[in-house]
């Protein structure tokens, strides 16, 4: 083949993108050009030949020209769902990133570069499987991590460059998110090593940096930055930690002092996220303001493997660890032991079993009674093992204690697990632990459906509007004590002011799901009043909690200014809940006292090296605007389970959610063909767009991408929905 003859050497032809995928598709003898096009190659199963072709001639042809004309025709396919698997089955996005290499001295692969990047974002948004954008990330973080440097100085196309660099990113990052859920393992090393998450957190905290920019700095760029970041933090603390001179840790904290209620959100939530175990490692193990929440709702309903219970293949050698080989056969022949050894003779563990249970059930008799205080008078140390646990339990079941025997078993499961975020220790064995209680709570909810307590457990450290009627349901139910209602508070207030941080991070919400966010953190507000004058019967422990999220809420509310002389009142009490709990040695929640310790510790020096920034930031129109918008009496929200719409792709944001240089820039340098602008069908359980879905053989009112999203939607709802022929008898 003449490449010269198809690319030919005028730059003049170059910048006509659509004439180069035409003299592409002339050359392959293939047609791209509308939906009708695409509808005749999946009638004709034709996709696998037109991407071997594509693939072919990416091999053979060395002309940018050629290169830019097959990179527009990818871009085009990745709108048809179907197309796109078949593009990523053999391998062309390869191709595309490829495109990013091109050394630019070459006349063309300028461009090439340019449309490459508008292509990679394309695939991004467009990922027809969450495992096609995992791999994606997996090749492209590190590529566009470097080019970042390139596009924030000077250029006639960088700006927009840099926005569409950075909104690849964001989505890479949120879609890592779902890894662990999805894989049911860690994001192996070497390809967390493959991410470079350090090098990206230093390359986007270097764009904020005021002094060192050639261009003035935008607000969107500081708004995907730092949600960026945010998502780091989330995924890998260790890429932020470890950057000189404190420098990522200290952006949060001068953050948190921000005049934009959206930044100072970050900048808590970033500090969260710092200080919890990690996503990419431990998953979403029940976590103070989980920011995957929002991006997840609705997905779990067309992916059953973000579901949050996860299948426990190894379950009964897990029991076994936990509570000894008789709990965990409970049809052995023998039964188990009721005894246990202890302070050098035998002991019935019917009393501490009971007594543990009257803890977690009714809250502690005396002031200085807890778990440790227990353990130690018992068992004679704090720390028991797996056999003195199945004797517990065992005795229980032998008094058909069988209610108080699954509180126990659950309870002891919790308190391990706190302990291993604690350490950061095993985060491996910490996720099982995790599905395991929520098994164990799902089951308690089933089981028991009169009972209070697994109402409150399902509650327990996570975030979401969904937990809302469980918490009513502990709260209202006559068996409960006060202790256990006070408890389901507690959760409460942690929930909602998880539900308010996350709705008011996200991004590009509407202003309506911010204030919904507002109204959220302003409720845990009032409770958080109320718990430390006595209006709660909540222990020390919880209370100083309480102290705590009072300044936090406090500190995202009212847009406070670097001074902190005018809030000395509850500043004063949150250094001392924060000295109390550290002095009592209290391990709960670590990562918000952490995070609030950060803020307090670290104020001066963030406003050291990031005050230009801060400052900056009051300049912004954006800001301003938001500022009116925020500032407003509490919005009205018809119920606080409503969600965020969310694209049913993985819950990444939207293909038009982009900043709008990005968009520009997409409608100067993309193909305008009918294919990339007609509205295609959606799969009816999966939503992706194709025209080759096929029709229901029944009803012929819903369509589906293959065998397994009809099969998922027949098993979900279409069962009772479809008109299915009559059986003849």
């Amino acid at each position: 083949m003449n490449d010269q003859v198809l690319g030919g050497d005028s730059g003049e032809e170059l910048v006509w993108y659509d004439k180069l995928a035409d003299i592409v598709q002339k050359h392959l003898k293939i047609a791209l050009y509308t939906a009708r096009d695409v509808k005749r190659i999946h009638k004709k199963n034709m996709g696998a030949e037109v991407v071997r072709k594509l693939r072919l001639l990416s091999q053979e042809t060395k002309d940018p020209g050629l290169r830019i004309g097959i990179v527009v025709i990818i871009r085009n396919i990745t709108k048809d769902s179907i197309l796109a698997r078949e593009l990523y089955k053999q391998k062309l996005d390869d191709f595309v990133f490829k495109c990013l290499d091109f050394p630019p001295s070459i006349y063309g692969n300028t461009d090439l570069c340019k449309c490459a990047i508008l292509t990679i974002q394309e695939m991004a948004s467009q990922s027809p499987e969450i495992e096609y954008c995992h791999s994606l990330a997996l090749k492209g973080t590190a590529k566009f991590t470097r080019m970042i440097p390139d596009y924030v100085g000077e250029g006639e196309w960088h700006p927009q460059m840099l926005a569409s660099v950075l909104a690849t990113i964001q989505i890479y990052l949120v879609q890592l998110c779902s890894y662990r859920q999805l894989k049911g393992c860690p994001i192996p090393p070497a390809d967390l090593r493959a991410l470079k998450l350090r090098d990206l957190a230093n390359t986007l905290l270097g764009v904020l940096k005021i002094e060192d920019r050639e261009l003035p700095l935008e607000w969107s760029t500081v708004d995907m930055v730092t949600d960026c970041l945010t998502w780091i933090a989330y995924l890998q603390s260790s890429a932020i930690l470890s950057l000189p001179s404190n420098k990522g840790v200290l952006l949060f904290v001068a953050l948190c002092s921000s005049p934009s209620l959206i930044l100072r959100a970050r900048g808590f939530l970033g500090l969260v996220n710092l200080r919890h175990p990690d996503c990419a490692v431990y998953g979403r193990v029940g976590r103070f303001c989980d920011p995957h929440w929002p991006k997840s709702q609705g997905i779990e309903d067309f992916i059953p493997g973000l579901a949050e219970v996860e299948p426990l293949e190894d379950l009964p050698h897990l029991m076994a660890e936990l509570f000894g080989e008789g709990i965990a056969n409970d049809g052995a022949s023998e039964p188990p032991c009721t005894t246990f050894f202890a302070r050098g003779k035998v002991c019935d563990a019917f009393e501490p079993a009971m007594r543990l249970v009257k803890l977690e059930l009714d809250g502690p008799s005396e002031e200085d009674e807890s778990y440790e205080s227990l353990h130690k008078k018992f068992f004679g140390s704090v720390k028991i093992d797996s056999a003195i646990r199945g004797a517990m339990l065992a005795s229980l079941k032998a008094q058909e204690r069988y209610y108080e025997a699954d509180v126990l078993q659950l309870s002891i499961l919790m308190h391990q697990i706190d302990d291993l975020k604690r350490t950061g220790r095993t985060p491996e064995f910490a996720h099982k632990l995790y599905v395991l209680s929520r098994v164990l709570a799902r089951n308690g909810i089933q089981r028991w459906p009169d009972m209070p307590y697994f109402s409150y457990a399902i509650t327990r450290s996570q975030t979401g509007a969904e937990y809302t009627d469980d918490m009513s349901r502990c709260m209202s139910n006559t068996s409960s004590s006060r202790y256990l209602v006070d408890l389901a508070i507690f959760e409460g207030i942690l929930n909602f002011s998880g539900i308010g941080l996350a709705k008011i991070c996200l991004y590009e919400a509407p202003d309506s799901y911010r204030l919904a966010g507002m109204d959220h953190v302003k409720s845990a507000r009032k409770l958080c009043i109320a718990a430390p004058t006595g209006g709660m019967h909540l222990g020390p422990m919880h209370q100083k909690i309480c102290v705590i999220l009072r300044f936090i809420t406090n500190q995202l509310l009212e847009n406070p200014s670097w001074d902190y002389n005018a809030r000395d009142s509850w500043l004063y009490e949150a250094r001392e809940a924060l000295a109390t709990l550290q002095d009592d040695r209290y391990a709960t929640h670590p990562e918000i006292r952490t995070a609030i310790t950060d803020v307090i510790v670290h104020h001066k020096k963030a406003q050291k090296r990031w005050g230009l920034l801060v400052d900056e930031l009051g300049k912004f129109e954006e800001v301003i605007a938001d500022a009116k918008t925020f500032n407003c009496a509490p919005s009205e929200v018809e119920d606080e389970t409503e969600s965020l719409e969310v694209a049913p792709e993985a819950g990444d944001p939207k293909p038009d959610q982009t900043t709008v240089s990005s968009t520009d820039l997409k409608d100067n340098l993309s193909a305008k063909t009918d294919i990339y602008q007609a509205k295609l069908p959606r799969c009816s359980w999966c939503r992706k767009p194709s025209m080759g879905l096929k029709k229901c053989a029944n009803c012929g009112n819903v369509r589906y991408c293959n065998q397994t999203c009809q099969r998922n939607h027949w098993r979900g709802k279409h069962r009772k929905e479809c008109v299915s022929p009559e059986i003849a008898v």
